[in-house]
C-alpha cells in the first residue's frame, strides 16, 4: 500500500509540475516575454529525426565497431553522445531534403 501511494503521489507531483511549466510558457508567449525565432523553429524540425536516428547510430557504434575498446567507461558515453548527435542531425537534414524524408519525419 505504501509503494502504491508513493507511486501515485510521484505521478501527481510530476503531472502538476509539467502542467505549471506548460501554463507558464503559454503565458510568456501570449505576453511576448518569450519569443520563438525562425532558427528555433528550423532546429525543432530536426528533433524527431534526431530522436529516430540516434538509437540506431548508438547501437551501431557500440555493437558493430571497436569503439568501446578505445575509450574508458567514463569517456565512452560522451563520445557516443557527440558522434550520435552530429550524425543524427546530418541524417535528419539529408532526410528532410527528400520527399519521403519529409513525409516520415517532417
Amino acid at each position: 500500500m505504501l509503494l502504491l501511494s508513493s507511486n501515485f503521489f510521484k505521478i501527481v507531483y510530476a503531472s502538476l509540475g509539467l502542467f505549471f511549466v506548460y501554463l507558464s510558457v503559454n503565458i510568456m508567449l501570449k505576453k511576448d516575454i518569450l519569443h520563438i525565432g525562425d532558427k528555433t523553429v528550423k532546429l525543432s524540425s530536426y528533433c524527431f529525426g534526431v530522436y529516430l536516428f540516434q538509437q540506431f547510430i548508438l547501437q551501431s557504434l557500440y555493437y558493430k565497431t571497436g569503439l568501446p575498446g578505445c575509450f574508458t567507461s567514463y569517456a565512452l558515453p560522451w563520445v557516443g553522445f557527440i558522434v550520435a548527435l552530429i550524425a543524427s542531425v546530418a541524417l535528419s537534414i539529408l532526410a528532410l531534403r527528400t520527399r519521403i524524408g519529409r513525409f516520415l519525419i517532417g
